[in-house]
């Protein structure tokens, strides 16, 4: 069970939920994994979401919950009147798509719904590894601050009016023309549909399977969950 301490505005598009453990029980996620949030519905079922943790504070016992606003929905409807004292119950954490600490060479792709796990992937990377990162935003206004120094590298594409998903990803990774160097890992997160076309694409380059993490966040039409692609 989670308790809400406050909520903020991270850019037009996102806003961050900061939630303290209310009990005395260990947490311990890894960069890039997510929480199940059982928000309340439209109706008499609860609504199960996915979230990134987007950072844990340990001293304070806080978890950091940045949510893309689009539309009306329930998780939308959640962060806009989150509250202190709101109370969430939470399932995890979960997920595969994590930073693999022992690589040194990583590539990620991203639309703004998985931004929360690149920021949180780059920040924990240790000084001497190498990072680009493609992440598409829906405007300028989006891009929020990432870690500045030697070897990270990232992107801001901004999606044109009436293009799909990822498209502005894909144009990119194509010019970027990626090798698959010797202990490179990419992970690619977002739309489905995209991150197929992109995990596709990889493969097509000469990456592995094994060195290519994958997970749809979201696709049209379905409410929740994701998709592993593997």
């Amino acid at each position: 069970m989670l308790e809400v301490v406050e909520a903020t505005v991270v850019t037009p598009a996102m806003r961050r939920v900061s939630l303290c453990l209310s009990s005395e029980e260990p947490f311990a996620s890894k960069p890039g994994q997510s929480l199940i949030l059982v928000l309340p519905g439209d109706g008499d079922e609860p609504a199960c979401r996915h979230y990134t943790v987007r950072k844990y504070h340990e001293a304070q016992r806080l978890i950091d919950i940045d949510v893309v606003l689009h539309g009306d929905s329930p998780a939308n409807r959640w962060a806009r009147n989150a509250r202190p004292g709101d109370r969430v119950l939470a399932v995890g954490p979960r997920g595969h798509v994590t930073l693999k600490q022992e690589i040194h060479d990583h590539l990620l792709l991203a639309d703004e719904t998985g931004l929360p796990a690149v920021l949180s992937m780059l920040e924990a990377m240790p000084q001497a590894a190498r990072a680009t990162a493609l992440v598409e935003i829906g405007a300028p206004s989006d891009q929020q601050p990432w870690p500045v120094r030697p070897g990270i590298d990232i992107r801001w594409l901004v999606r044109s009016n009436g293009a799909s998903a990822g498209e502005a990803v894909n144009l990119a990774l194509r010019e970027m023309a990626p090798s698959p160097s010797v202990g490179r890992h990419a992970y690619i997160v977002g739309e489905t549909a995209a991150v197929r076309s992109q995990r596709h694409y990889l493969l097509s380059c000469g990456f592995e399977k094994s060195a290519i993490s994958a997970e749809g966040y979201w696709r049209p039409g379905r409410i929740g969950g994701h998709d592993h692609i593997d």
